[in-house]
């Protein structure tokens, strides 16, 4: 009897060591975000952010029973609850971006910030399921029934993170890799090529020939979509990379006034932006949607290319 005794106590005094050191691991620099963007249906659309101290706030969109923001305080063992799934899972050995040829569904961007890492993960499809079950985890919580209504978006949902991450979804599903993303051709057809992403039409793809005559009532693109022919000659699709031959050495205003104003490279006594560039489209987003494509335009890979000049339409 006093053998078992001995067990319990060395179990328990086990138990109370693991929960000690993994509450000495969790304070406010340690948190998880996840948030989830539109798909072609009804995904629900939010954001969710818990830091170490157990403060969560959920920012609900669209599709979703909490639309607003809400926000709500875990006690520090299920906090140590939430948190523990990620600490054991290792996300550093996880892929950073998980996708595949499939259209139409939801992105799912997690960062996990940790003993002073940050580990970001797109998730588009094709991610294993130790991820999708961590996903799962954290959307269990927005079941709860002890979320309160907040006034207001906390700073921590407009981190520069998750402005960049708007930004991406925004590139994404406006369409710009489809004229500024030179392409490679696969059995599906083309598809952006990973490695030129956004980089513009290339300096060396010369422009195939044509009947001047065609473009006064057609328009012709060409395989890559980043060079257009019609009635104002030859457009080029530009880099917009974060290299100093794309937007590296734009101002956010810049970039602001050539979506706005039509300017090229948005001075102010430049010419206008050449078709099919749909910039009055874009000027009707708002001020935070066109910094936060900005802020994700500025870092993304340098790629250097000069793209070539417009071509005046032969008379």
């Amino acid at each position: 009897m006093k053998k078992l005794w001995l067990v319990l106590l060395a179990l328990w005094l086990l138990a109370t060591a693991c929960h000690t050191k993994e509450s000495a691991l969790l304070d406010e620099n340690t948190a998880i975000s996840m948030q989830k963007t539109e798909c072609h249906g009804t995904c629900p659309v939010y954001t969710i952010h818990v830091n170490g101290t157990g403060l969560a706030t959920l920012e609900g969109k669209q599709h979703l029973n909490k639309i607003g923001v809400y926000q709500m305080q875990l006690s520090p063992e299920e906090t140590e609850a939430l948190f523990a799934p990620f600490i054991k899972a290792n996300l550093w050995s996880f892929e950073n971006e998980y996708t595949e040829e499939v259209t139409d569904l939801p992105t799912t961007y997690l960062t996990f910030t940790h003993k002073g890492k940050v580990k970001k993960i797109k998730d588009y499809s094709g991610a294993p399921q130790k991820l999708i079950d961590l996903e799962n985890h954290l959307a269990g919580l927005i079941s709860a029934n002890a979320w309160s209504k907040a006034d207001a978006a906390p700073v921590l949902l407009a981190s520069n993170l998750d402005i960049k991450q708007r930004g991406e979804y925004l590139v994404t599903v406006g369409g710009c890799h489809d004229c500024h993303s030179p392409k490679v051709f696969t059995p599906q057809g083309p598809v952006p090529d990973e490695k030129r992403l956004l980089s513009g039409h290339p300096s060396d793809m010369k422009v195939a020939s044509y009947a001047p005559e065609v473009i006064k009532d057609w328009v012709l693109f060409n395989a890559h979509n980043t060079a257009v022919a019609g009635p104002w000659g030859v457009s080029f699709s530009a880099n917009i990379t974060s290299d100093d031959t794309g937007i590296g050495l734009w101002k956010e205003e810049q970039f602001i006034k050539a979506m706005r104003e039509g300017k090229y490279k948005g001075l102010d006594n430049s010419r206008p932006l050449l078709p099919p560039m749909p910039w009055p489209n874009f000027a009707r987003m708002t001020d935070e949607d066109l910094k936060a494509v900005f802020a994700y335009l500025k870092s993304t890979k340098p790629i250097r290319n000069v793209v070539p000049a417009p071509i005046v339409p032969v008379q």
